[in-house]
């Protein structure tokens, strides 16, 4: 019932909202999808979330509403994710308000609304983190067979996941003793080798995927110097324009200790920028700084407590390829698809919270 209503309450904002212009990177996935020549041809987008347009195509949904509408259903398989996960580390009781918190959040109900690849990544994620850490359950081979699966699914969706969910599965191997797990990640790298093929025969690069957003970035960060956009004006008609690879961009142009502040500003954007300014926004009045109040509350609980360890360590893993981007450029995209995790802070710090009141008032 709970994931129906949150289903629901997404529709009737999408359909509140349909008059609005689509997100301004949905139509670079559809156009991709539109004239694939193989199934791994997805132009400058990772194939993964260009797979499942191209599949609502033969659907016969097109248009941008039906791809919102349809695409807003991964919610429901993410919520079921998210409510075993806090079930998990916070309890029955406590892994219903998160869930509650998850699906009737009016700016989770808009992020899910907007029909774009983060959705896709949320579940993934979810689906990640409930084989690797939560789901005691499983055999060994079950368990290998969902972390590969939810890993593919990452990767094609969003290379950035490689790194972060490598990370993953390196600290699932160790906590369950289990080497096996590590080759979990070999399906994502059998997929990205088709994929990074497709990238060289079109584009003569075979990580273009991941250098066309450098470009983006580079061009972005040293606008005015040499080589480089002359203004913000001349930069926004070609922010793509071929200047530094990752490679170049990160290490030729920049510190150790650079790195390491870029670093250090992109985790702040993600854990505290992101709640603060866009996922409790202003609007939210007294609600919103109860929850950020709680969210730091939670941030120690989490420290402290060994049961709650692993949604910080989560969270960090995340958001480790997005960090150093993060200092030229955050987008709410980066921060959504592991905002449950907050959520799940957020309880636990509120718990935290009440437990103070009751004993001062007491």
């Amino acid at each position: 019932a709970v994931l129906g209503l949150g289903y629901a309450a997404r529709v009737g904002w999408i359909f509140q909202d349909k008059a609005s212009s689509p997100h301004p990177d949905l139509p670079s996935f559809i156009e991709p999808s539109l004239r694939l020549l193989n199934p791994f041809d997805s132009g400058m987008r990772e194939p993964g979330f260009v797979w499942w347009l191209w599949l609502l195509r033969q659907f016969g949904v097109s248009g941008f509403l039906g791809i919102r509408l349809v695409t807003a259903l991964w919610f429901i398989g993410t919520a079921a994710f998210v409510f075993f996960l806090a079930r998990r580390w916070l309890g029955e009781k406590r892994a219903w308000i998160v869930l509650g918190f998850y699906s009737f959040l009016p700016t989770q109900i808009q992020a899910d609304g907007l029909g774009m690849r983060h959705l896709v990544e949320s579940f993934g994620m979810a689906w990640m983190l409930w084989a690797l850490l939560t789901a005691e359950g499983l055999s060994p081979s079950r368990r290998w067979v969902h972390a590969a699966a939810s890993v593919a699914l990452l990767v094609m969706v969003r290379i950035s996941f490689l790194g972060s969910s490598a990370l993953f599965l390196l600290y699932g191997a160790l906590r369950r003793r289990s080497r096996a797990l590590l080759a979990a990640l070999a399906p994502a790298l059998f997929l990205l080798f088709f994929h990074f093929r497709a990238n060289e025969r079109r584009f003569g690069d075979p990580f273009y995927t991941i250098n066309i957003h450098s470009y983006w970035f580079a061009n972005a960060e040293f606008i005015g110097q040499p080589g480089f956009p002359a203004s913000f004006e001349e930069w926004q008609k070609d922010a793509h324009r071929k200047s530094l690879t990752y490679r170049q961009w990160m290490f030729d142009r920049h510190s150790p200790m650079e790195i390491v502040g870029a670093h250090l500003v992109g985790y702040y954007r993600f854990f505290w920028f992101s709640p603060e300014k866009t996922y409790f926004p202003a609007w939210f009045g007294p609600l919103r700084w109860l929850a950020l109040g709680a969210l730091l509350v939670g941030f120690g609980t989490a420290f402290y407590s060994a049961a709650l360890r692993p949604v910080l360590m989560a969270m960090t893993f995340y958001a480790w390829p997005y960090a150093f981007p993060g200092h030229v450029h955050w987008a709410g995209r980066f921060f959504v698809p592991v905002s449950y995790l907050f959520l799940i802070l957020i309880v636990a710090g509120g718990e935290t919270l009440w437990g103070f009141i009751r004993f001062g008032v007491a």
